[in-house]
């Protein structure tokens, strides 16, 4: 499985960029915690954040309410 988590100026004002991406950093580590996550690209610039993960033991019923 593929999973991007994702924030850019399009969907967010910059100051709610900024505390998202925090965030977003948090949420990373914690999945990388979990899910022994080795294999990742961080994006990140002025203007957006983003995490593109690969990991076959992330099940994607654990993001769907």
């Amino acid at each position: 499985m593929i999973l991007n988590l994702r924030v850019d100026h399009k969907i967010a004002n910059i100051d709610a960029m900024e505390n998202i991406a925090k965030e977003m950093d948090q949420l990373f580590l914690e999945l990388q915690e979990k899910y022994s996550i080795v294999e990742y690209v961080e994006i990140s610039t002025c203007n957006r954040k983003e995490y593109y993960i690969h990991n076959d033991n992330i099940d994607a019923s654990d993001f769907i309410s």
